[in-house]
């Protein structure tokens, strides 16, 4: 009777062993996993401050003037649209054009690389 009561308080120590151990293992998991939640929590309220920086910016009358303005063409009463070609903006520039000299094929290929 003895011997097998030892048994059995053995077998119940084991086993309440291997439970504890899991319990850890499990623990220690769920601590790797709330440390990453809590990067990407960071990484998303880093975010939230940049777009909502960006909502003021947007938000004020002078950035929507200008994109009206910029993107689609748009003059206050009293103003006028002047639209200049982008050749005739680089000559106007000061940008110069090489004259432009025939090279036969090999020669075109020595510069490119040389």
């Amino acid at each position: 009777m003895k011997r097998i009561l030892f048994f059995t308080v053995i077998v119940v120590a084991v086993l309440s062993m291997i439970h504890s151990v899991q319990s850890v293992y499990n623990l220690w998991q769920k601590k790797d996993i709330i440390a990453q939640t809590k990067k990407e929590v960071q990484n998303e309220q880093e975010e939230n401050k940049k777009l909502t920086q960006q909502l003021q910016t947007v938000s004020t009358s002078a950035f929507v003037e200008e994109e009206a303005r910029n993107k689609l063409f748009m003059a206050k009463p009293g103003e006028k649209l002047v639209f200049i070609p982008a050749s005739e903006l680089a000559t106007t520039a000061g940008a110069t054009k090489q004259p432009t000299t025939h090279l036969s094929n090999w020669q075109q290929w020595w510069r490119l690389f040389f």
